[in-house]
C-alpha cells in the first residue's frame, strides 16, 4: 500500500499505479538512507510536487530532523510571496525548521542577460 493513495483521487490506471508505487518506494528508500545523517534539508517551492515530497518526508522522519528550504525568486510577484508564506505556515504548523531566502531573479537576469529559468 502506498504511503499516499493519490491513485483513487486522480483515477490512476493499474500501470500508473505500478509506476506510482515504484516511485514512492524509491523515494522512501532514499529518505530513510539519509535519515541518520543529521538534518535532512527539503527544498519546497509550495507547488504540488514539493509539498507532496515534504508530506512524504514527514511521514518517515521526525520533524526535528527536517529543515524546509525555500527560495522566493520574485518572478511571480505576490503569487511567489504567497507560495513562500504557504510553505512557512505549513512548516511552522508541523514544528519543522524553515529557512527562506529571497532573490530578484528578474533583476539578476537584467544584469546577466540570462533567462529567468537559467538564473532561477
Amino acid at each position: 500500500m502506498p504511503i499516499f493513495d493519490f491513485s483513487r483521487l486522480v483515477g490512476l490506471t493499474s500501470v500508473d499505479n505500478f509506476l506510482y508505487n515504484g516511485i514512492m518506494e524509491r523515494a522512501k528508500e532514499l529518505i530513510l538512507k539519509y535519515e541518520n545523517a543529521g538534518k535532512l534539508g527539503v527544498a519546497v517551492s509550495g507547488g504540488v510536487d514539493s509539498m507532496t515530497l515534504l508530506h512524504l518526508v514527514l511521514s518517515l522522519v521526525s520533524p526535528q530532523k527536517v529543515v524546509v528550504l525555500n527560495m522566493e525568486h520574485g518572478i511571480r510577484g505576490e503569487a511567489s510571496l504567497a507560495d513562500t508564506e504557504l510553505v512557512r505556515s505549513f512548516a511552522q504548523s508541523r514544528g519543522v525548521a524553515f529557512i527562506s531566502r529571497s532573490v530578484s531573479v528578474p533583476e539578476l537576469c537584467s544584469k546577466s542577460g540570462r533567462s529567468e529559468e537559467t538564473e532561477a
